[in-house]
C-alpha cells in the first residue's frame, strides 16, 4: 500500500468497511483519546447526549439513517464521534458554510454535490441562522451530516466514485490497520486549521488531462442546462469546398464546442472549417481526415448530457487508477 498520512487512510478505510461488492480486508485498531478543547458543562454534556442519542444506532449496526437523513459512512462518522465523547467537530459556523460551498463545488471534480447531503446541508444550515442555532437537535443533525459529507467525498477524490457492476473484476485491496484516534487527530487539526478544501484539493490527480477532463465536464454540464440539442440529419460527405444544407448546423454545433469560431465562413466548407472538424475527430478518436461523413455527424449527434455523464465517468476512472496503480 503506498504511502498515505492518517486522514488519507481514514477516507479509504471507508471505502473498505462500506463497499461491499469489493472483496475487503481491514483491520481497525482502536486506541484511547481524550479532548479538552470544549469544557464540560450542562449544555455541552446535553448536546453530547443528543449526539450519543442520534449516533448509537449507527454504531450498532441497527440503521445508517440519522432522523430522516441517510448517512453515507455510517461506520467512520459514528465512530469517528464515539472517540471525541460525541463532542461537535464544525462550532465555527462560518467556517462550515465555507465547507458547504467545497462541497457545491462537487461537480468540477468529475462528481455530484448531491452526493454529499448539498441540499441537505444548506436547508439546514439556512433554518438553524433563522432560528439563531438554538434547536440541539438540528444542531446535531447538521455536525453530523457535514462530517459524513466531508469523509465520503474524500474517499471519492482518492478512490474515484465507480459503480462497481460497472467494473468487470474483483478488486482486492492490502490489509489496513489504523490507529483511528490518531486518524481522529488529523481529521481536528484541519477542521482546526480551516484547511479542508486545500487538503481535499491535494487528493485530486495533479495531472493536465484530469484538469482539461473536468474543463470539458463542466462546459457540457452547462450546454446540458442552457441549451437545446437536435439531431442533424445526415445527407451526404462533404469535403473542402464544397457546400451543404448541413453546414450551418454542423458550424453551430462546433461553435458550442469551442471547435469553431462564431467568425469563421461557413458558407462552404472553407479551410478554417475544415480545420474545425479536424479538431474535432481527433478529440473524438475518429479519423482526422477533415472529411463529414456519417461517423462525423454520429459524433456530433451524441447529447451534451450523455458526453457530461462520460467526462463524469472519465474523470472518477481516472481518479480510481491514479489511487490504485
Amino acid at each position: 500500500m503506498k504511502n498515505l498520512n492518517p486522514f488519507s487512510l481514514l477516507l479509504i478505510l471507508g471505502l473498505f468497511l462500506q463497499a461491499s461488492p469489493f472483496k475487503i480486508f481491514a483491520a481497525v485498531e482502536l486506541s484511547s483519546i481524550t479532548y479538552a478543547e470544549q469544557a464540560h458543562s450542562p449544555e455541552v454534556d446535553r448536546q453530547n447526549a443528543i449526539f450519543e442519542s442520534l449516533l448509537e444506532p449507527l454504531l450498532l449496526g441497527e440503521t445508517s439513517k440519522i432522523a430522516e437523513f441517510s448517512i453515507i459512512s455510517p461506520y467512520l462518522t459514528s465512530h469517528l464521534y464515539q472517540k471525541r465523547q460525541y463532542l461537535s467537530l464544525w462550532n465555527d459556523k462560518d467556517y462550515a458554510a465555507s465547507v458547504i460551498e467545497t462541497i457545491g463545488d462537487a461537480d468540477d471534480e468529475g462528481l455530484f454535490k448531491e452526493d454529499y447531503h448539498y441540499q441537505e446541508l444548506v436547508s439546514l444550515y439556512q433554518a438553524q441562522e433563522l432560528d439563531d442555532w438554538q434547536d440541539p437537535y438540528q444542531r446535531a443533525q447538521f455536525d453530523i451530516l457535514l462530517t459524513d459529507a466531508i469523509i465520503t467525498y474524500g474517499i471519492h477524490l482518492i478512490n474515484g466514485k465507480v459503480n462497481p457492476d460497472t467494473l468487470g473484476k474483483t478488486w482486492n485491496y492490502d490489509e489496513a490497520v489504523i490507529k483511528l484516534g490518531t486518524v481522529i487527530e488529523e481529521l481536528n487539526t484541519h477542521i482546526q486549521a480551516q484547511d479542508i478544501a486545500e487538503r481535499l484539493a491535494q487528493f485530486n490527480p495533479q495531472l493536465t488531462p484530469y484538469d482539461e477532463l473536468k474543463s470539458a465536464l463542466k462546459h457540457y454540464r452547462q450546454l446540458a442546462d442552457n441549451q437545446t440539442f437536435s439531431n442533424i440529419s445526415y445527407l451526404s460527405v462533404v469535403k473542402t469546398g464544397e457546400s451543404s444544407p448541413m453546414l450551418p448546423s454542423i458550424a453551430q454545433r462546433l461553435i458550442l464546442l469551442n471547435y469553431l469560431s462564431p467568425e469563421a465562413d461557413i458558407s462552404h466548407f472553407s479551410p478554417e472549417f475544415v480545420a474545425a472538424i479536424k479538431r474535432y475527430q481527433t478529440a473524438h478518436s475518429l479519423n482526422a481526415d477533415g472529411i463529414i461523413g456519417k461517423g462525423t455527424i454520429n459524433s456530433l449527434n451524441v447529447p451534451f448530457s450523455r458526453r457530461a455523464d462520460q467526462d463524469q465517468y472519465g474523470a472518477s476512472q481516472m481518479a480510481l487508477s491514479r489511487s490504485h496503480r
